[in-house]
C-alpha cells in the first residue's frame, strides 16, 4: 500500500490542516489538484456523504489502476496539472523594452485608492504603492499636477516612473512649500536619491540608440527630473537637464508638428511647455524652447474685446505718452488685465475653476511673453527701466495666481530682488505724480509676494510703500485698496494677501511707524 500526504487549506478554518489519503494498489483513488470543476467521481463522493474537506474545488479524484495508470481520464488530469507547473517554471520574466512611442493611458482610481490591478513599468513595493496612493488619499489638491500630467506618462516607461517617484517622494516630504525645507537634508534622503539615480541609469543606457534616446518615455523622464531639480533648487542639474533635452529634441524632427509621425503626444507637449516656463520663471530668463506655431493652438484663448477700467485705461495712455517705445510691454499689461476680467467673471459663475488645470493653461502664453522680454540691451535707459519694472511686477502678480491654480512649484526670489534693485532707476525714469497709482501697485506686488513667501526683503518693501504713501493725501486703507483694484487685482488672491497688512498700512496713513 502506498500512502500520499497532502497539505490543503480548510474551507472553514484560517489555518492549515493535514489530511492523509490512502492510495491502494488496486482500484483506489488519489487526490490531485484540479483546475476545473469537480469530476463525476468527486460529485458521487459528495452525494454518498464524504467529508466536506474532500469536496475542495482545487482537488479532484483520479482512478489508480495499479502501478501504472491506465485510465485515460486520470492520465489527462495528471498531465494537465503537471504541465501547468512546468509551464510556469519555463516562463521568462518580461523584460521592459522602451519603444519610440509610448502608450499614455488614463489613470483609473476608485474613490481614494488607485486601481490595484494597474500595470506598472517597474516592480512595485508596498512603499511605492503607497506613494502613488498618496495622490488620491492625502493631498489631492497639492498633487493634482502629478496626477493630471506626470503619472499618466510615468506609468508607460520605467525611467519616467522612477523620476515621478523621486518627485512625488520629495513632494510628500516637503509639502511643496519651498520655505519649509533645506536642500541638503532632502538630498540625504535615500529614497529620493534611489529613484533619481535609477532614472539616470536607465537614461544613460539609452544614449547609444537614437530611437530610444529620443523616445517619448525618455523625454518624459527628463521633464520630470527638470521639475524635481527646480523645486529642490539644484540649479546646476536643472541647466544640465535642460541642455540635454534641447539636444534630444533637436535630434527628433517634427516633435511639435501634429502632422508628423514623430510629434510628441499632446500631454507631453503641454508638460514640456509648463516645465520650460516654470523653470525659466525661477531664473527669470528667456524660455529655452520656441513657442512653436503648432503649440499655440493647444492653449485656450480669452476675450480681448473687453473694456478696461477708466483708471487702467488712463494709466496705459499716460505710459504710452511719456514713453512711446513700450508697445510690447504695454500690450502685455493690457492682455493680463483682460485675462483678469475674464477670470473674475468665470470665478463668479463657477468658483471651482481654481481646480481646473485646463483653465490654468491661459497663463502659459502670458508667462512666455513676459519671460521673453527678460533681456534688455540698455539696462539704465529709460525705456528699459520702465519695461523691466512693469514686466517683473506682472510676473509677481501672476506668481500667486499659478499657486492658486495648484501649480505650487513657483519661485520668485529673483524677481523680488530685481524689482527692489530697480526702484532707484524707476524714480529717475518716471515722475511719481505721472503714474502714482501704477507706482503704488508695482510696490505692492513686491510687498505681497515677499510677505506671502516669507522673503527677507519684506521689511524693505514695506518701507518703500511707507515712503510712497506719506504725503499722498490718502487717509484710509480702503482708499488705497480701491486704487489698487483699479489697476489689476483679484480679490481671492491679492485681496486676501492684502488683508493681513491692512492694519500696518492704516498705521502708515495715520502717521505711525510701520509695524
Amino acid at each position: 500500500m502506498h500512502s500520499g500526504f497532502y497539505r490543503m487549506m480548510s474551507s472553514t478554518k484560517s489555518n492549515f490542516e493535514d489530511v492523509t489519503f490512502a492510495a491502494f494498489s488496486s482500484q483506489s483513488s488519489a487526490l490531485v489538484p484540479a483546475n476545473t470543476q469537480h469530476s463525476p467521481q468527486a460529485s458521487r463522493s459528495a452525494e454518498e456523504g464524504q467529508p466536506s474537506s474532500l469536496q475542495n474545488p482545487k482537488f479532484q479524484f483520479v482512478l489508480l489502476d495499479g502501478p501504472k495508470i491506465v485510465n485515460p481520464e486520470s492520465k489527462r488530469l495528471i498531465k494537465k496539472h503537471v504541465m501547468v507547473d512546468i509551464g510556469r517554471s519555463r516562463r521568462k520574466k518580461r523584460r521592459w523594452e522602451p519603444g519610440f512611442k509610448v502608450f499614455i493611458p488614463s489613470v483609473p482610481h476608485f474613490g481614494t485608492t488607485v486601481d490595484p490591478f494597474m500595470k506598472y513599468p517597474i516592480e512595485m513595493s508596498q512603499r511605492t504603492h503607497s506613494l502613488v496612493g498618496y495622490i488620491y488619499k492625502e493631498c489631492v489638491e497639492e498633487t493634482r499636477s502629478i496626477y493630471d500630467y506626470f503619472l499618466p506618462i510615468g506609468i508607460s516607461d520605467p525611467a519616467a516612473f522612477h523620476a515621478v517617484l523621486a518627485l512625488l517622494t520629495f513632494h510628500v516630504r516637503t509639502k511643496i512649500r519651498p520655505r519649509d525645507y533645506q536642500v541638503s537634508m532632502d538630498y540625504e534622503s535615500t529614497e529620493i536619491t534611489h529613484h533619481y539615480t535609477e532614472a539616470i541609469k536607465l537614461l544613460k543606457s539609452r544614449v547609444t540608440n537614437l530611437e530610444v534616446a529620443t523616445s517619448d518615455g525618455t523625454i518624459g523622464a527628463i521633464l520630470f527630473m527638470l521639475t524635481y531639480t527646480n523645486i529642490s533648487a539644484d540649479y546646476m542639474m536643472w541647466h544640465g537637464h535642460m541642455k540635454g533635452l534641447g539636444q534630444i529634441l533637436s535630434a527628433r524632427d517634427g516633435w511639435a508638428d501634429p502632422t508628423q509621425s514623430r510629434c510628441l503626444p499632446l500631454l507631453l507637449r503641454l508638460t514640456l511647455g509648463w516645465c520650460d516656463v516654470l523653470g525659466c520663471f525661477t531664473h527669470d530668463i528667456h524660455p529655452k524652447f520656441p513657442f512653436h506655431e503648432y503649440l499655440v493652438p493647444l492653449y485656450p484663448t480669452f476675450p480681448t474685446s473687453v473694456t478696461l477700467s477708466p483708471q487702467l485705461t488712463s494709466t496705459i495712455t499716460t505710459l504710452s505718452t511719456i514713453q512711446p517705445d513700450l508697445e510690447l510691454v504695454i500690450d502685455l499689461f493690457a492682455d493680463v488685465a483682460k485675462f483678469t476680467l475674464f477670470l473674475k467673471k468665470t470665478v463668479a459663475k463657477d468658483p471651482s475653476i481654481w481646480q481646473n488645470h485646463t483653465f490654468a493653461l491661459h497663463l502659459q502664453p502670458l508667462l512666455y511673453r513676459l519671460l521673453s522680454l527678460s533681456h534688455v540691451s540698455l539696462p539704465n535707459s529709460k525705456p528699459s527701466v520702465v519695461k523691466d519694472m512693469l514686466r517683473v511686477a506682472l510676473l509677481l502678480y501672476l506668481a500667486p495666481m499659478q499657486r492658486k491654480f495648484g501649480i505650487r512649484i513657483v519661485r520668485a526670489e529673483i524677481q523680488l530682488s530685481k524689482l527692489l534693485g530697480g526702484f532707484q532707476n524707476w524714480r529717475r525714469a518716471v515722475r511719481d505724480w505721472e503714474l502714482h497709482d501704477l507706482n503704488m501697485w508695482i510696490i505692492t506686488m513686491g510687498l505681497l509676494e515677499a510677505y506671502e513667501e516669507g522673503h527677507s526683503t519684506k521689511d524693505t518693501y514695506m518701507e518703500i510703500l511707507s515712503g510712497h504713501l506719506t504725503g499722498s493725501g490718502m487717509t484710509s486703507v480702503e482708499e488705497v485698496e480701491e486704487r489698487l483694484r483699479g489697476i489689476i487685482w483679484v480679490e481671492e488672491i491679492q485681496g486676501q494677501q492684502f488683508r493681513t497688512l491692512r492694519e500696518t498700512v492704516q498705521g502708515i496713513l495715520n502717521g505711525r511707524e510701520s509695524l
